[in-house]
């Protein structure tokens, strides 16, 4: 039974959360334009601290986002910088 109660309570948290914005009318409401970076943050920073070269790439990445403010340049270099760190890790370790 405890199992049955736990899988319905999370399937109704689950629809709350994507009906609300239906049900009620905070699509004009200004928090709305933070949820993207709360969402990216949230699963970016657990990741960022497992790990050293994870920890000094994403210092390196915010120090350039916060420089240019482009996300696309961010995304890229990040890309290209775990590719590095990985190469150089799995070569010369």
């Amino acid at each position: 039974m405890d199992g049955t109660a736990l899988i319905v309570g999370m399937a109704l948290v689950t629809y709350f959360t994507r009906a609300l914005p239906f049900f009620a009318n905070i699509r004009e409401s200004r928090f709305i334009k933070f949820v993207p970076a709360a969402v990216f943050s949230a699963l970016i920073f657990p990741d960022i601290f497992s790990s050293y070269e994870k920890f000094v790439v994403g210092a390196i990445l915010f120090a350039i986002t916060y420089k240019n403010r482009n996300l696309l340049i961010a995304f890229a270099i990040g890309v290209i910088l775990l590719y590095l760190v990985n190469l150089f890790r799995h070569t010369f370790l």
